[in-house]
């Protein structure tokens, strides 16, 4: 078997020498399409030797091809093209598992957020909020005796969520509003301490990069009333360094494997 796949590359390599000798002597169109022939045959080659590359030391190898060869610098070429396919397809899987990694440990990285006033963006009016607010509670009334609810922390879990939380009245409930292209509409129960927490799944509707508004307001669904929305707070979506790398990971294999391609090339065509 392995002489076999010796062969086959041994034909390959022969094969390459000999298109090589006509792209050196042809000019034009024909050169051209012998140019690409070229690039697609070093390409196949460094497919099928790369078992030979990983199973086979190279000096058995190279003794193999001087042996049955007839090129003086086959061995050489060999080596060259050994040492291209391994450190491309080494710096290749190297990243990838970096991006394993990245993958696995990185969602606990940011931690706790700040809640914080954007310059430059414009409030909610108060009759787009209570608008929004009859939409999602029907024939609520406005009530200034219900208290509104407090919006004061936002955090990110390990997950990649986000889960919002704050205070408001006893064993009430709370409508809450997230903005992004789209709005996002929750109603939580607040709890006997008067504490509540809403959490957005990441998975369900991904936060947009950039800076989003909340606001909430409290309902109480047996009086069927509604207390004047929050104030808006606003917070920032920000890819940490760790997630920023993991996006752009996949361009950085690619160009890796270009990059290692295109010297392989320019290297094979200097041994002709």
């Amino acid at each position: 078997m392995k002489n076999r796949w010796l062969n086959l590359v041994l034909s390959l390599t022969n094969r390459i020498y000999a298109v090589k000798q006509r792209v050196i002597e042809r000019t034009g169109a024909g050169g051209v399409i012998d140019i690409l022939g070229l690039i697609i045959l070093e390409i196949v080659l460094a497919i099928v030797s790369l078992p030979l590359y990983v199973g086979l030391r190279a000096g058995r190898v190279t003794a193999f091809l001087e042996e049955k060869g007839g090129y003086g610098k086959i061995a050489f070429d060999y080596n060259l093209r050994r040492l291209l396919t391994l450190t491309g397809v080494g710096i290749f899987l190297f990243i990838w598992l970096i991006k394993l990694g990245l993958i696995l440990i990185t969602p606990s990285v940011s931690g706790p957020m700040r809640l914080y006033n954007v310059s430059g963006l414009r409030p909610l009016s108060a009759t787009v909020e209570q608008t929004a607010a009859s939409a999602e509670t029907r024939s609520a009334k406005l009530s200034l005796a219900l208290p509104s609810p407090v919006i004061d922390g936002v955090k990110k879990t390990t997950a990649g969520n986000y889960v919002f939380s704050g205070s408001g009245r006893p064993l009430s409930s709370v409508v809450f509003f997230l903005s992004d292209q789209r709005t996002m509409v929750y109603t939580v129960d607040v709890g006997a301490d008067g504490r509540w927490s809403v959490e957005h799944n990441q998975k369900n509707y991904r936060l947009s990069d950039g800076n989003h508004s909340i606001i909430a307001f409290t309902y109480d669904k047996n009086a069927g009333q509604r207390s004047v929305v929050s104030a808006e707070q606003f917070f920032k979506v920000q890819p940490t360094a760790f997630e920023r790398l993991v996006k752009n990971v996949d361009t950085l294999a690619n160009w890796s494997v270009t990059i290692i391609i295109a010297l392989g090339l320019v290297l094979t065509f200097l041994t002709v």
